[in-house]
C-alpha cells in the first residue's frame, strides 16, 4: 500500500490542479427598478461575460436612487449603479468616492413636451409652466433659460408623475424625464411626444448612468473592478452583435417586465451603451465646473481623484 501512496498522492493533486478557480462574488446594486437601463449587467451576468471573468455578481435592486452609493460607500455593496451628477455633489460636500465604469454614456434626461402645445426649442418654454423632478433641475433650468434671456416661466413641482403631469395639463414641459422610457410611455397612451436635449440648453454632455465604488474597494480590488469592465464591454459588443439575443437574457432574467414597453425603450437606448469603458476626465471635469457654477456643487473638485486611473 505505501507504494501506491505517492501515485495516488499525485493524481489528487493534478485533479485538484485542474479544478477552475471558485469565481470571485460580486454584489452590485442598481439605481432604480431593474429596467433597459441595466442591460449591459443582465447580459453580462447571464450571457457568461462575468463567469468567464472570474465572477459571480448578483445584481440588487434598492428601496431608493439614493440606496445604491450609499450602499457601496459603507462596503454594504461592492460597485453602486448611480448618476454622475450624484457622485459630483457627494464629492463637493466632503464625500470621497471612485468611479470605476460607465453604463450609459449620453444624458437620457429632455425637456419633454406633447405636440401642439407650441413648443419647439428652449425660447419657446417663454410663458409657459414647466414641471421639474428635482429641485437640482429647476436650478439649472432657470439660469440656463436665464443666460438666453427666456424669462417668464413658471415652474411647478411634479415628483415623477411626469407622463401625467403633461397629459393632465398640469405642466406644459417636464424637465427630468428620459428621452427613452417617458417618450415611449406617451406613444403608448396615445401621445405624441417630443423634446429637445440638456445640450440644446447649454448643458455639457454627462454620462446618465456610471458605476461607483468606495476608494477603500476601488483600492484593494482593483483587478475585480478591471474585469468586471472588460465584461461589461463584451456584454455591449453582444447586443450589439444579436440585439434579439441580448433582449431574451433581460426577459428571461426579469419575467414580470412589461415586453412591449422594454422592447420599445431598447430602440431607443442601444445607442448608448458605451463600448469602451474608459473615463474621459476632462468631460467629467466640464460637467463638474458647470454644476459649481450653477450653485448645484458645494464646492469646486478636481474630477481626477474620483475616476479610477
Amino acid at each position: 500500500m505505501r507504494r501506491l501512496a505517492f501515485p495516488v498522492l499525485s493524481l489528487c493533486f493534478l485533479l485538484f490542479a485542474a479544478l477552475p478557480a471558485a469565481a470571485e462574488t460580486v454584489t452590485v446594486m442598481l439605481d432604480w427598478f431593474p429596467n433597459m437601463d441595466h442591460l449591459p449587467l443582465y447580459v453580462a451576468r447571464d450571457g457568461g461575460h462575468f463567469a468567464e471573468a472570474g465572477l459571480d455578481v448578483e445584481i440588487l435592486a434598492p428601496s431608493d436612487t439614493a440606496t445604491a452609493f450609499k450602499m457601496a460607500l459603507v462596503g454594504k455593496v461592492d460597485l453602486a449603479v448611480t448618476y454622475e451628477s450624484q457622485v459630483l455633489v457627494a464629492a463637493s460636500e466632503g464625500t470621497a468616492s471612485t468611479v470605476t465604469s460607465t453604463l450609459v454614456d449620453s444624458p437620457l434626461n429632455v425637456v419633454l413636451f406633447l405636440a401642439g402645445r407650441e413648443i419647439e426649442g428652449p425660447s419657446d418654454l417663454a410663458g409657459k409652466v414647466v414641471g421639474y423632478t428635482e429641485p437640482d433641475f429647476e436650478r439649472l433650468l432657470l439660469a440656463a433659460l436665464a443666460d438666453r434671456a427666456i424669462g417668464d416661466v413658471d415652474t411647478v413641482h411634479v415628483h415623477f408623475a411626469i407622463v401625467a403631469s403633461l397629459i393632465a395639463g398640469k405642466a406644459d414641459a417636464v424637465i427630468g424625464g428620459y428621452r427613452n422610457y417617458e417618450v415611449t410611455e406617451l406613444e403608448r397612451q396615445g401621445y405624441e411626444a417630443r423634446f429637445f436635449t440638456l445640450e440644446e440648453l447649454g448643458f455639457p454632455p454627462y454620462s446618465e448612468l456610471i458605476v461607483a465604488t468606495s476608494p477603500e474597494t476601488a483600492r484593494e480590488r482593483r483587478e475585480m473592478i478591471e474585469r468586471f469592465n472588460g465584461a461589461l464591454e463584451k456584454a455591449v459588443a453582444a447586443i450589439e452583435a444579436d440585439p434579439g439575443g441580448a433582449l431574451d437574457l433581460f426577459f428571461r432574467a426579469l419575467p414580470e417586465a412589461d415586453r412591449e414597453l422594454e422592447s420599445a425603450v431598447f430602440e431607443r437606448t442601444r445607442a448608448f451603451f458605451p463600448r469602451r469603458q474608459q473615463l474621459d476626465v476632462g468631460r467629467w471635469q466640464v460637467f463638474a465646473d458647470y454644476l459649481h457654477a450653477q450653485g448645484v456643487m458645494a464646492s469646486p473638485v478636481a474630477v481626477g481623484d474620483l475616476l479610477l486611473p
